[in-house]
């Protein structure tokens, strides 16, 4: 995260609240009628995918909250994320947890996993322990600051089969490194590639891991909603319209992700 941000939120704390305050009506005004209708459906949980029924913010949270909300964001991810919940790891790790949707969502489908989660962001993380609270997982999810190599070592080496997710606008190419965190040659990793910010980190991923881990890397793919979930609505063409674009998340350029899974 930018050092100057985190800066400009402690020197100004409103500021945070404020920035969602516009951003969420923002969204209703360029989502007029489907915002509404899809956050009064949703009740403040998530109402469909791998995460149903998760207590989540309100829409000023990210840029991704409605296909969050849905249970469509980062769509392509979906069926490995499936695939970890079912064999329940002993340790899930997640660098870069923002509110929470990946860490606090494996938490309440792996009933049998300790949650290590990262975010560095104050207002974030405040927002993390508040919905952390609100679904009952304040036992099972540690929330750190920032991670390190060697943090993240100590929290991966806690399980012969630990689960790895992380997004850290960069920062990858720092904590992704056997070499410092040699528990991670045998732990199963999503990380999201941010060639735009760190030029090559994608081949020395891939380079670091190849003898000791099978790599799928995984596009980043349009979100679609089963438009039975919000009634009438999408069924009218125009409406149907402001719906693609609130599952949209904004990422300019698109990203992918690196799935790393151990040879062993």
């Amino acid at each position: 995260m930018d050092f100057s941000r985190q800066a400009i939120k402690d020197a100004v704390p409103w500021a945070v609240h404020a920035r969602r305050l516009v951003r969420w009506t923002t969204n209703q005004i360029r989502y007029p009628l489907v915002s509404s209708a899809l956050e009064l459906q949703a009740r403040g949980r998530i109402m469909n995918g791998p995460f149903k029924g998760l207590r989540a913010p309100s829409t000023g949270i990210s840029p991704g909250y409605y296909a969050q909300l849905a249970g469509v964001y980062e769509r392509s991810l979906i069926p490995t994320i499936e695939a970890v919940i079912a064999r329940q790891p002993r340790v899930i790790v997640n660098p870069g947890a923002h509110w929470g949707y990946y860490a606090l969502g494996l938490a309440m489908r792996c009933g049998r996993s300790g949650v290590v989660a990262y975010e560095m962001d104050c207002s974030r993380a405040d927002v993390f322990r508040k919905y952390r609270r609100l679904n009952g997982l304040e036992t099972r999810v540690e929330l750190g600051g920032v991670c390190t190599p060697d943090s993240l070592e100590r929290a991966v080496a806690r399980s012969e089969d630990p689960f790895v997710i992380m997004d850290v606008e960069g920062a990858e190419d720092v904590l992704l490194d056997p070499v410092r965190a040699p528990a991670l040659r045998r732990a199963e990793i999503i990380v999201e590639l941010h060639e735009h910010f760190v030029s090559g980190v994608t081949e020395r991923l891939r380079t670091r891991f190849a003898a000791s881990h099978e790599q799928v890397l995984l596009p980043d793919e349009a979100h679609s909603i089963d438009t039975r979930m919000i009634g009438w609505l999408p069924q009218r063409q125009l409406l149907r319209g402001v719906l693609d674009r609130m599952m949209e998340d904004g990422r300019e350029p698109m990203t992918s992700w690196l799935h790393l899974l151990p040879k062993q």
